[in-house]
């Protein structure tokens, strides 16, 4: 029997179901509130962060464990110079300074990401006795030692003017002490001697010269001076040769066979990288008193085997260079540099990789020490990627190849690069899936941030979405540019995140961001991923100006010299292109609701379990198309079994009907 107390304890019951599902829904919305607030204090405390003189390091650096309840954790790549705890020992002063990358890497519940710092420590300075042994060695006599016909350049000082240089001849009525020579009527053997001094220290260094006898004629004389003339290191000449113009009175002009090598003035300019050597015959034609006489010299002028950068631009690039081409280790000779010269360093690594966009494979980091041969500096770099070499090579060369087949199958010449564009990224979000597994539980796979990610695995985060989709763009012709900055909601900063801009037809500048048109990404910074089977292929970041673009967008501090993003000519909805499903189905376009209503109509009586619709001229909220539908269904007594329904943005519905 029915009683009055059984039902009102069934109601009570519900009351409590209810409350306690309110408390759980109240539970989940406050943990995911905690987390967007972890993400925006990491960035906050991330973007404060700052580390002091970085390119003059001399002394132990003060690491940050903590900041606003924020862990920062730090990590050396080359623990020998700077601890993990911020410990500096620094580089003998022969081993050049130290560049060294610290990563800061910021932690709050589950919110993590991290932070390169790249810094230069200061080697020791150099001793007073360093800068004469290395001045000793780098004293040399141009001219043949063994055949003196003229006067010989004694340096008063090294290249770089460090210590001082005084000479003293055992004979300096044939060789004065300033290297000014009188030749007699026989040979003379002189021994002259050098001596380095700098502060106290003071070091000497002889050299053994044959001074020739004077000749009875002019023809005997500038046979002489031939049989004086001498080119060192003829076979391996890698620098400008010193051609003397004349010789004891005589007169010497000089002809190369191959001028756009070595000039007759002596000017070299190697052969490239990867070339082979060059031969050249320079004839020197020696001229006194109406007599001349002629002598050829065969020259090997090396191809370049060292990388050389003038400027710190030129050792971006040469660097850029190094990491498309995957090498694990290069020397670069810098000609200027000069230890009080910190415009050399890796403060510009991240932007020379974000210029590198889809070539970067390995996202490596650079190691480099300075080192000086008495003449130069040679910089040596080494870099560590997140794969093996060969594996990384491997990625590379499958992605490339994959790439190049893509754009062959889904563009034409006739084409434009608008409809390149549009076909080439609409291919690579139905192919992709978004990592979302990786994302939310801060797993860091190269894979999701290379472009072998979405193209070859066909998974991965933003950065592999951008970085394919400049590959794609490029390889089709169209200008593009890959971006890094972060995601703003709600107009506050939230994670990393990358798009590409494109230039196109009208040669002006667009937004585009695969990642967030795909209906699985990390929209907005948030870590609120769904699956969804019956998506569309999203056009909600296709071709956006920045008016709108950066509501949600935020550029990186490089990317701010980026062209602006003005135009919307080729938006999307501009061009009113057709649109698909992922499974290939036609997306249907309503432009009133009463189309809205005839398409929901058809889904119905026909059974349909999935509808999607391209909402154009009207606007309707979630809630109002989700009672759109029961409203059809009742006026039309045609029941169903519940649903779903999802609204990506305002131009796109998706209906799960459930019969």
């Amino acid at each position: 029997m029915w009683l009055a107390r059984d039902s009102e304890k069934i109601t009570k019951d519900t009351d409590k179901e209810k409350e306690k599902q309110t408390e759980k829904e109240k539970q989940v919305e406050k943990e995911k509130q905690k987390k967007l607030a972890d993400v925006q204090s990491v960035q906050r405390v991330k973007g404060s962060l700052k580390l002091n003189n970085l390119n003059n390091i001399t002394s132990n650096v003060n690491l940050t464990s903590e900041n606003n309840g924020v862990k920062i954790t730090w990590t050396s790549n080359n623990k020998s110079i700077i601890s993990d705890d911020g410990k500096v020992t620094r580089p003998e002063a022969k081993d050049g300074d130290a560049i060294v990358t610290l990563t800061a890497t910021f932690t709050k519940g589950e919110a993590k990401d991290t932070e390169n710092f790249i810094v230069t420590v200061k080697a020791k300075e150099i001793t007073d006795e360093e800068f004469v042994d290395e001045a000793l060695k780098s004293i040399q006599l141009k001219q043949d030692l063994n055949c003196i016909v003229d006067n010989i350049k004694l340096p008063s000082s090294d290249k770089k003017n460090t210590v001082n240089i005084t000479w003293n001849s055992d004979k300096p009525s044939v060789v004065s002490n300033n290297g000014e020579v009188t030749r007699t009527y026989k040979d003379e053997r002189v021994v002259i001697e050098a001596t380095v001094k700098k502060g106290s220290i003071l070091k000497t260094k002889k050299f053994n010269i044959t001074v020739k006898a004077k000749e009875k004629d002019v023809e005997a004389e500038i046979n002489l001076v031939a049989s004086s003339l001498k080119i060192n290191n003829a076979n391996n000449i890698d620098k400008d040769i010193d051609l003397p113009t004349s010789v004891n009175g005589a007169l010497i002009a000089w002809v190369s066979n191959k001028p756009f090598i070595v000039s007759n003035s002596g000017k070299v300019i190697r052969p490239e990288i990867g070339k082979k050597d060059e031969n050249v015959t320079l004839k020197a034609t020696i001229t006194k008193d109406g007599k001349s006489v002629t002598k050829d010299f065969t020259i090997n002028v090396l191809a370049q085997k060292e990388l050389i950068a003038n400027t710190p631009e030129e050792l971006d690039n040469i660097v850029k260079k190094a990491v498309e081409d995957c090498k694990e280790k290069i020397e670069i000779s810098l000609p200027n540099f000069s230890s009080n010269q910190a415009a050399y360093n890796f403060n510009k690594f991240n932007d020379s990789m974000t210029e590198l966009g889809g070539m970067d494979f390995g996202k490596p980091s650079p190691k480099g020490s300075f080192k000086f041969d008495g003449i130069k500096c040679i910089m040596t770099i080494t870099f560590t990627y997140n794969r093996d070499i060969n594996e990384i090579k491997r990625q590379k060369e499958e992605t490339l190849k994959e790439v190049k087949r893509i754009v062959k199958e889904k563009t034409n010449d006739k084409m434009s690069k608008f409809e390149k564009e549009l076909a080439l990224h609409d291919y690579l979000v139905k192919i992709a899936d978004y990592n979302s597994a990786n994302y939310k539980n801060h797993i860091n796979e190269l894979e999701d941030h290379n472009a072998y990610g979405v193209l070859i695995k066909h998974i991965g985060v933003c950065e592999s979405y951008a970085k394919a989709m400049s590959l794609l763009l490029n390889e089709a012709g169209i200008e593009c540019k890959y971006v890094t900055g972060v995601s703003v909601r709600n107009g506050v900063d939230g994670g990393g995140h990358a798009w590409n801009i494109v230039k196109l037809d009208d040669g002006n500048w667009y937004n585009l961001d695969a990642t967030w048109d795909d209906p699985v990404s990390d929209r907005n910074g948030t870590a609120s991923l769904t699956e969804d089977s019956n998506s569309t292929v999203n056009h909600t970041y296709f071709n956006i100006p920045d008016s709108i673009f950066n509501r949600d967008h935020k550029r990186g501090k490089f990317e701010q010299s980026f062209p602006a993003c003005t135009a919307t000519k080729y938006s999307y909805n501009n061009m009113d292109v057709d649109e698909y499903a992922s499974d290939g189905t036609l997306i249907k376009k309503v432009t009133s609701i009463k189309e809205l209503d005839e398409a929901i109509l058809d889904a119905l009586k026909n059974k349909k379990s999935n509808l999607s619709l391209r909402i154009r001229g009207f606007k309707m909220s979630q809630e109002d198309l989700g009672q759109e539908l029961s409203k059809v269904a009742s006026k039309n007594r045609i029941g169903f079994n519940g649903g779903s329904i999802s609204v990506p943005d305002e131009y796109h519905v998706n209906y799960n009907i459930k019969y």
